[in-house]
Parts: structure tokens; sequence; C-alpha cells
């Protein structure tokens, strides 16, 4: 768009692995659409949607719980680092997973690191 605003139509994925990357936990998608068209025949295993299509408590919630039912399958229990962004800091209780909040104000170093 030339002159003008930006648009704001966006997806957000929430993806998580392991330290080597070898094991890779189910991946979540955040749009708009509660239903896009683009996914009529093959739709990705978590999808949720919300005006913004933006991460909140309740859908990071509903992926942990989906990943902890996961991991008692599994027989496993890990340790989830993650940021500690609004949308994170309330989540239901938790048998397999231990999650471990990054120090204040490293995301964005990391983020840079890993891209550099």
């Amino acid at each position: 768009m030339h002159g003008g605003k930006q648009g704001k139509l966006r997806v957000i994925f929430l993806l998580a692995a392991n330290q080597s990357g070898k094991e890779k936990l189910s991946p979540l998608m955040i749009g708009r659409s509660k239903k896009p068209r683009c996914f009529a025949k093959s739709f990705p295993k978590m999808y949720k949607s919300n005006p913004k299509a933006w991460m909140t408590s309740e859908i990071f919630g509903d992926w942990l719980k989906g990943i902890d039912k996961e991991m008692a399958k599994k027989k496993r229990c890990i340790l989830l680092f993650i940021d500690n962004c609004n949308a994170h800091s309330k989540f239901p209780a938790l048998e397999n997973i231990t999650v471990t909040f990054l120090p204040p104000n490293t995301t964005s170093k990391l983020q840079h690191s890993i891209r550099g």
C-alpha cells in the first residue's frame, strides 16, 4: 500500500521444540477468521481465532492443557521456558509440564541472537 497505513492482517504461530530441534510440540496457529477458507481441505491440528489474531491467556492455557495431555499419554514430564508476556501470566495447573519464565527483557535479545 503506497502512502497509507500498513495492513493489520496477521497470523500467529506458537512453535516449541527441544534444544536439538528433533522433538517438536504440537504447533498452534492463531488467526482472525473462525473458519478460514484456505484451510477448507486440511485444517491445522490446533487453530484458534480472535478478532486481532493475538495470543490470549485463554488460548495459551488451552494449548498448554493439550500439551500436558500429550505428555501424560507418553508418560513424560517436560520443562518449558516461556517469555513473560501478559498472555502467559495465567495458565491452568499442569501435571507433566513445569513452566519457567525467562528473565525480563531477554526475548528480543534471544530472537536477535538466533537470527544473527
